[in-house]
Parts: structure tokens; C-alpha cells; sequence
């Protein structure tokens, strides 16, 4: 046991028998009841080596003052004190075992630790996300049903001369939400193999960062990520969200990938009729 849970255990004793001792120190056998009964209890808590003279000295001053005690002032003395013992000792006795507990089971306070540190960093990571302005984001004419699940849906496919962009119905489920698309998303053509790892969001959102909405509780919002260009000839894929080391995510994340197997190109196949339109910034 450490010094700390000593140096308590010996306070408290100390109070206990300023209080106790006093009063009883007419009856030597009670005094001598008491002195072996504080003498277990220090080589129990294995400081009985350290409280050998604070118990001696704290037993002569009772002895010392038991003609006080047998006055009217001592007697009223004697029942305030008591009063307060009465109060104070279970307070005491608590924090006590409280100390004794947190020394005794040091993985208590490591898991306090743990909790206290994921808190952190989930509020760093928080207070870095990146806000989406609400007025770059564009509102899906579909209704949401929070039974239908939490996983984005597949929206559209679109080839285009530089790049093909994806498109995703996010489902917004709480008035203030965060959503995340790691940098680890990639096309791959089913037929070859070939990989097409993804260039970050239309608009150019931080693809480093959590992304954060506010307001569209129970709707679908539109959320677009750049890949290079497609083949000719891809025509069933899979897109696959894969760990990437930079991501940084929440305590809270579900930790369940998007994944999208076997997808038909031409199924989902779009083609702009808003020339230049973002999705958001």
C-alpha cells in the first residue's frame, strides 16, 4: 500500500481516537480495548510501524485530559465532539475507502484514464471537423426513414472527360451529425483488378476530416467523391471504403465500412444537366 493511503489511515485514526478516547479513558479496560483494536487495524493496512508513536502520544494526551472531560464544559465539549464524530467519520470512513480502493485496484483509475483520454480526443477531433455550409448542400427528393438503416446509398455513376464522380444519398439521422469518407475508398474493376483509388470530395471538402451537418434531421443529402477515370471497358465494379492511415474517427463510429459489391456501371449510370454544380464545399 502507498505512503498516501498510510498517511490517510493514520488521519483518520488519529480523529477517531481524539474523539473516542476521551471519552472512555475512565475505563482502562475500554482504553486498552481501543489500543489493540487501532493496533489490528495498522497491521492489517501494513502501517503499523508508522503509527506506533502517534497512537502512544495520542493515548497519553487522552489519559492526560480526562479531568477536563469530567467538567460541565468538558461534557458539553464531549457531546459536540461526539456530534461531529457522528457527522464527519462516515465522510471519513468513505473517502477512505475510496483511496484505499483506488491504490488497492489501480485498473480503476487507469480505466478512468482511458475514459477521460477518448473523451479528449474525440473533442479534438470534433472541434477539427469541417462544417458543411448549409447552403452548398443539396437536399435528395426522397424521403428518410431511420428504419431503413444508417448506411449511404448508392445514387449514381457518372463518367465525365477527366475524372468519374460517385454520388451517395447520406442519410442525416440527428439535428447535428457527422459523417466521414476515409481516403481508403477505391473502384475495382471486377473483369481486371484495376484499382482506382479516390481523389477526395466534390467541391473539396477535407477528406482528412470528419464532415459535419446540422439541419437536416430525417433527410437524404447528395455527397460526391472523385475517382480517375473509368475504362471503356469497367462494367461491373466493386467500391470498397478500405482503412487508410489517415483516418480519424470518434469513440462512436459504428465501425462498419460502405461497401458496394458488384455494381453494375450502366445501372447507375448519370450524366450532368447542371453544368459546373457542386455538391458543397
Amino acid at each position: 500500500m502507498g505512503n498516501k493511503t498510510i498517511f490517510r489511515v493514520v488521519m483518520c485514526i488519529i480523529i477517531l481516537s481524539t474523539f473516542i478516547l476521551p471519552v472512555s479513558a475512565q475505563q482502562p479496560d475500554k482504553t486498552n480495548e481501543y489500543e489493540v483494536s487501532l493496533k489490528k487495524l495498522m497491521e492489517v493496512t501494513g502501517a503499523s510501524a508508522s503509527i506506533d508513536e502517534v497512537l502512544s502520544y495520542t493515548l497519553s494526551v487522552a489519559k492526560m485530559n480526562v479531568s477536563e472531560f469530567e467538567s460541565p464544559l468538558g461534557e458539553r465539549y464531549k457531546e459536540s465532539a461526539m456530534g461531529i464524530m457522528r457527522e464527519a467519520m462516515p465522510l471519513l470512513v468513505n473517502r477512505l475507502q475510496m483511496d484505499m480502493g483506488k491504490e488497492l485496484h489501480p485498473e480503476i483509475d487507469r480505466s478512468t484514464e482511458v475514459v477521460d483520454q477518448t473523451r479528449n480526443r474525440d473533442q479534438e477531433i470534433y472541434d477539427a471537423a469541417y462544417a458543411l455550409p448549409k447552403d452548398s448542400i443539396e437536399i435528395a427528393d426522397r424521403p428518410y426513414n431511420r428504419a431503413t438503416g444508417t448506411k449511404p446509398l448508392l445514387y449514381s455513376i457518372e463518367r465525365r472527360a477527366k475524372d468519374t464522380k460517385v454520388t451517395f444519398l447520406q442519410p442525416i439521422y440527428f439535428d447535428w451529425q457527422w459523417l466521414y469518407y476515409s481516403p481508403g475508398f477505391v473502384i475495382i474493376d471486377r473483369k481486371t483488378g484495376d484499382e482506382y483509388h479516390v481523389r477526395g470530395y466534390d467541391g473539396g471538402a477535407p477528406q482528412d476530416r470528419l464532415l459535419t451537418v446540422e439541419g437536416f434531421n430525417s433527410k437524404y443529402i447528395y455527397v460526391s467523391l472523385l475517382f480517375p477515370k473509368l475504362k471503356k471497358s469497367v462494367e461491373v465494379i466493386d467500391i470498397l471504403e478500405l482503412p487508410h492511415e489517415k483516418d480519424k474517427l470518434p469513440s462512436n463510429d459504428d465501425g462498419i465500412a460502405k461497401s458496394y459489391y458488384d455494381v453494375k456501371v450502366k445501372d447507375y449510370l448519370s450524366f450532368s444537366n447542371k453544368r459546373g454544380k457542386k455538391i458543397y464545399y
